[in-house]
């Protein structure tokens, strides 16, 4: 049996081979060459698409600072939609604060799953409730995603966009 099926496998290999193969090989051939230009995978929390993430949440929470809540708001995915409410609602949720002073903190190194790369970054936040005069300091996650593959015709799948933040008071 494994005689009979030596020569099968030698033509599997040598299809496979550079040169060996036919114009399909070349096709997937140029298409690797053209993933590995835009394909992205895990990395460390040192890397530049980590620091690329960081950069992002730095933006995100100065225009919250600056109180520029619908140019925060486009830093989540499908163009704020993510944020979990329209544009009113989202200024809503940070107007009511009339000191908002974050520190961003260091990324997470990057994961990957279901075809996209993931890495969270800590932040903590010092603001106050204008109403009340109430401090309250928070921390917790930005969690940002952007595609593995970015497809051509989607520019916002190949940029980092939030997906989720979990700020809360500490305890």
């Amino acid at each position: 049996m494994r005689r009979s099926m030596m020569p099968c496998f030698l033509l599997l290999v040598s299809a496979c081979s550079p040169g060996g193969g036919s114009a399909g090989n070349d096709v997937a051939a140029a298409n690797g060459a053209a993933m590995a230009d835009t394909a992205r995978g895990i990395a460390p929390a040192t890397s530049a698409a980590a620091r690329e993430a960081q950069g992002i949440v730095v933006r995100y929470m100065a225009l919250l600072e600056q109180r520029e809540f619908a140019k925060a708001r486009q830093f989540w995915g499908h163009g704020g939609a993510d944020s979990g409410g329209d544009a009113a609602a989202f200024a809503k949720a940070f107007a009511r604060y009339d000191v908002y002073t974050p520190v961003v903190g260091a990324p997470s190194d990057i994961h990957v799953a279901d075809g996209q790369q993931f890495v969270t970054v800590m932040v903590k936040v010092h603001a106050r409730i204008a109403a009340s005069g109430k401090i309250l300091d928070q921390e917790g996650p930005v969690m940002l995603r952007r595609a593995i593959a970015p497809a051509a015709n989607d520019p916002e799948s190949g940029r980092w966009t939030i997906w989720g933040a979990d700020i809360r008071v500490r305890h």
